[in-house]
């Protein structure tokens, strides 16, 4: 890296903005990265990476998005305590006003007329602001972003506002269990540590406490911001087009006015371990929300930053939750007590600080596992023992394969959205030295035997906190103690003698107490050869490399991302997969099956970086794998020949139809996914409620499962997609290695099932449900509104009153009147239809559903004059925003492969559709636009068809005045719904290639 350092400042002109930059230093990516980096130092203290996207030596610039996202090395660990929550308080009010940009919406309202969007986020050492525009609007976006970091208003007059907007987000979550569980730890440490805090904030540590005490919120936010906010805390990424130069004139113009400072960022690495022993050693029994029985151990390991080359915690997370032959994973799906088992730390800074490191192992129990908790952790701490005393060669060679995968990986690693590679950027940095910024979190530089040792010392049963999260009798009747902030109730107790007896036997002799447990072996899927195959001709689309009566096969060789990768993704077709709530039930308890017992299979190669994904999807049953090309084929013939011989045992069936069942359980719970999957069980001609699928698995059984298999696979059509680094021949081999392995009679094109779209009739229809979690005051509302003309235009139209709107349905819905924390509106494209989605998660409490509904159609009747008073320039950059994002590049192969395979999917085959519809913007007016709206959004509109989906809360108070409707339903009754409405065909010719 070439590094040039400006050390005399007093020489250097203060007029010229680069003066700013008494550091700098260009940093290479990976070798496969086409972007180019630079660090720079500013006299002020800020650090910045500047990332050019979109220059290339031979083309120029290439349209691509910008992004910038500021870290703030400070965070809800150094939350004052008698405004607890305030840090995460702070990052909702820095981006309402500035000094030069005083409106509250500004800001994001300018990036949404660019293509872009704003976010943030609050951890405990760190706080974090991101937001991506369309590039030539990257200056005057870093100017408003800029101001909102250096001059934020932080006014009173929408403080308790964006209180209420922290309240909706701490009461979305407080029926997640890993939320809850964060909690309790916070609970549990001791009162004098950082940890020991309540870092959502809700009304009552924001408004409530404080008011009580006499103190001023808005005068210690602004200390908070004054006192922590200190420029030398900042890092910031900025990513976009043109050259690095300009990239650092722009920097240096925007941010080099934040006043100087020296102070380091936040730390807690003096606060001793947050959790006394005698808290540490106990084994905790908490009640669940979900229907799950979660075994865990949690051992509190010192801060393990420092050891960034090495990676310590992330070498022994791969180790210990290997999931191969001989693991303990194995060991424990052998004797049916287990269906999963994670190891390793989230990577949050309430798990990995600057402190400490919370190093948990969580096993997912069986009902059998339950009754033989205390064997099931003595199988989980003989197999660490077993690690713990292997010899420092095979420590050595497990280093050198992850090593080697961590290696290829970042070679060859996909391009990221320029959103999400900002913020995971600036938050990655402030760990690394300067030549180090990019690869020092994936790479492994160091093999430090010491430490590694060390950290296998600590993780034994006399260092670790047990506990137990389930719904049954046993943790009820335990818990008598309540976390005061999610109420969650839990009971604690010392570790039962006769426990750790039987513990420090399996750490002293698991070789013979488990003779099956066993190191992992070498990694046959460490992929070797990275050469590119022969090209042939340059390919813009898909190609229909074989059309026979069996199978489908499109092909793509790549020609612009040039790395050693691949795509196979296939759809064996048959209507049997989801013919009925039976049937649907069944594929459930398939895949369920399969997940479980295919890991012999696909573990090792998912350690290498391959990734598969089997699916029931619609009328098909999908098989993809995806990675490095070299052992690619193999994997996917691998997981056919596994699929076809599979049978399962009645044991088996047993224990994962209870899974199952939970599952389907549990995806009732929340009322924003059950008003989701009441949308589409009303809209989709093949869709199935969880309740559906539970009645259906009342009537499943082990003889039914296989006649059901039996049948799926009789007669079959397959669809194939090969993208990538793969030639035509090995393409063929691919899908021929299916057909060879069900040589079965052709499904006639006439059994083919076409997903298709319900005609929601004019007016208003509403579905109502109720939120079964009765603990959960949170309801949903999903309103829905339909369009029947499947022209380009009126399609890009539909879009752009979404792109229009979105940002000022969330001003109004969200931040003025706080109707919850989660509020979208959004265009919808379903099976060659187009249609609009509101969507809104509310706390009865505050608002019922239907005053919900109510407000949502004010918004829309006023939304009228919004449109109507777009002058012609915002119109034009709202029209020019969506063009370039469809046709900005894919990021990726991945992506780029992704997107044809939707097309091949559906069976549209419209592979140019993004040049069409591009091509169809530039002749809009915001005449057309207004006009559409009047017809299909406004609550007047003349052919408007409006589906209202609607779970209220079990406490939520009846409505005095209920909305009128053309029908109304509720989801139990749904099925009425759709036989009185028929399914619209689809305006495209699904069956064109098919013999």
């Amino acid at each position: 890296a070439e590094t040039q350092i400006v050390e005399d400042l007093s020489s250097l002109s203060l007029e010229e903005p680069r003066s700013a930059v008494v550091h700098r230093c260009d940093v290479a990516g990976s070798p496969n990265d086409k972007r180019k980096y630079r660090i720079l130092r500013l006299k002020n203290g800020l650090r910045c990476l500047l990332v050019s996207n979109g220059y290339r030596d031979d083309i120029g610039e290439d349209d691509r998005s910008a992004a910038a996202a500021l870290r703030v090395g400070v965070g809800s660990f150094h939350d004052p305590k008698n405004v607890e929550g305030l840090a995460h308080f702070l990052e909702h009010m820095v981006f309402m006003g500035s000094a030069k940009y005083p409106h509250e919406d500004e800001f994001d309202s300018f990036l949404g007329e660019h293509g872009g969007s704003s976010n943030a986020h609050t951890d405990g050492e760190e706080t974090c602001y991101v937001f991506d525009v369309e590039p030539e609007h990257l200056e005057q976006a870093m100017d408003m972003f800029a101001d909102l970091i250096a001059e934020p208003l932080l006014k009173e007059d929408g403080a308790e506002r964006e209180v209420d907007a922290v309240n909706s987000e701490f009461e979305m979550n407080q029926q997640h269990d890993g939320a809850r569980r964060q909690q309790l730890w916070c609970h549990l440490a001791r009162e004098d540590h950082p940890l020991h805090s309540f870092s959502w904030g809700n009304r009552q540590s924001l408004i409530d406490e404080p008011l009580k005490a006499g103190t001023n919120v808005n005068a210690e936010l602004k200390r908070f911001y004054t006192n922590e906010y200190a420029t030398s805390r900042m890092t910031l990424v900025v990513i976009g087009p043109g050259q690095l130069e300009a990239l650092e004139q722009l920097v240096c113009s925007k941010f080099a006015r934040l006043p100087s400072s020296t102070l380091p960022d936040a730390s807690i690495a003096d606060c001793g371990m947050p959790l006394d022993p005698e808290v540490l050693r106990r084994f905790y029994k908490i009640v669940s929300v979900r229907e799950a029985n979660d075994l865990g151990l949690a051992f509190i390991l010192p801060s393990m930053t420092a050891h960034w080359r090495s990676k310590p915690v992330a070498l022994l997370s791969e180790l210990i939750g290997h999931e191969g032959s001989g693991s303990a994973l194995d060991a424990l799906k052998a004797k049916g007590w287990a269906v999963s088992l994670a190891a390793g730390c989230s990577g949050t800074n309430y798990e990995a600080n600057s402190n400490y490191c919370l190093f948990e192992i969580q096993v997912t129990l069986t009902d059998e596992g339950v009754a033989h908790k205390q064997d099931v952790l003595a199988i989980v701490f003989a197999y660490i023992a077993l690690v713990r005393s292997s010899s420092d060669e095979q420590l050595e060679a497990f280093y050198d394969e992850v090593k080697a995968i961590a290696d290829a990986s970042f070679r060859f690693q996909d391009e990221t959205a320029e959103f999400e590679y900002a913020s995971d950027l600036a938050c990655q940095i402030p760990q690394f030295p300067d030549e180090h910024v990019l690869d020092g979190e994936p790479l492994y530089l160091e093999f430090d035997l010491a430490t590694y040792r060390q950290v296998l010392g600590a993780l034994c049963c006399d260092n670790s906190l047990v506990y137990f999260s389930s719904q049954t009798e046993e943790c009820k009747t335990a818990a008598v103690e309540t976390e005061p902030w999610f109420q969650t109730a839990y009971g604690q107790e010392p570790i039962p003698e006769e426990w750790t007896t039987l513990w420090h036997q399996a750490e002293t002799n698991y070789s013979s107490a488990f003779p099956s447990l066993a190191l992992p072996k070498a990694n046959p899927y460490v992929t070797t050869d990275f050469e590119l195959i022969s090209r042939g001709p340059k390919m813009a689309e898909p190609s229909l490399l074989v059309q026979c009566p069996k199978y489908n096969l499109w092909y793509m060789q790549d020609h612009e991302f040039e790395t050693p990768t691949a795509i196979i993704t296939m759809a064996i077709r048959s209507p049997v997969w989801f013919g009925g709530s039976t049937n649907a039930a069944y594929m459930n308890l398939y895949m369920a099956l399969i997940d479980d017992a295919i890991q012999d299979v696909v573990y090792l190669a998912t350690v290498a970086d391959l990734s598969y994904e089997i699916k029931g999807q619609t009328d098909a049953l999908i098989i993809c794998v995806r990675g490095l090309s070299q052992k690619l084929p193999t994997l996917f013939a691998n997981i056919v020949e596994f699929i076809k011989n599979y049978n399962p045992t009645q044991e088996k069936f047993d224990i994962m139809l209870k899974h199952v069942q939970q599952a389907q359980s549990n995806a009732k719970l929340r009322p924003s996914t059950a008003a989701r999957h009441a949308r589409a069980k009303a809209l989709f001609l093949q869709a199935f409620l969880p309740s559906d699928v539970l009645f259906g698995l009342e009537c499943t059984g082990l003889e039914g499962l296989q006649s059901y298999l039996k049948a799926g696979f009789s007669s079959m059509r397959i669809d194939a997609y090969v993208h990538g680094n793969l030639s035509e021949a090995d393409a063929i081999a691919a899908v021929e290695c299916v057909t060879t392995s069900w040589p079965v009679p052709v499904l006639p094109v006439s059994e083919l099932v076409i997903q298709r779209l319900l005609q929601v009739p004019v007016g208003l229809t509403v579905v109502r449900g109720v939120n079964v979690n009765g603990d959960d005051f949170n309801n949903a509302c999903e309103f829905y509104f339909q369009c029947l003309a499947t022209d380009i235009k009126t399609k890009v139209l539909a879009q752009l009153i979404s792109d229009i709107l979105e940002d000022p349905a969330f001003n109004v819905l969200r931040t003025q009147q706080q109707l919850g924390y989660h509020v979208s509106f959004s265009w919808r494209w379903s099976y060659g239809y187009p249609g609009w989605l509101v969507s809104i998660e509310s706390q009865g409490k505050n608002f019922t559903v239907d005053e919900v509904y109510r407000r949502v159609e004010t918004f829309l009747t006023d939304s009228l004059k919004t449109l109507k008073e777009t002058d012609a320039d915002s119109f034009e950059s709202y029209v020019e925003s969506l063009v370039n994002a469809k046709l900005r590049p894919d990021h990726s192969m991945s992506e780029q492969a992704s997107r044809f395979w939707g097309d091949i999917d559906i069976r549209s085959y419209d592979f140019h559709r993004l040049e069409e519809e591009a091509k169809a913007l530039k002749s809009v007016t915001i005449d057309e636009l207004v006009a559409l709206y009047c017809e299909h959004l406004l609550p007047s509109g003349s052919s408007r068809r409006a589906l209202a989906l609607m779970v209220s809360s079990q406490d939520e108070p009846a409505d005095p005045t209920p909305i009128e409707c053309l029908a109304s339903y509720t989801v139990d009754t749904l099925d009425e719904f759709r036989q009185s409405h028929s399914f619209l065909p689809v305006p495209y010719k699904p069956l064109v290639f098919y013999n």
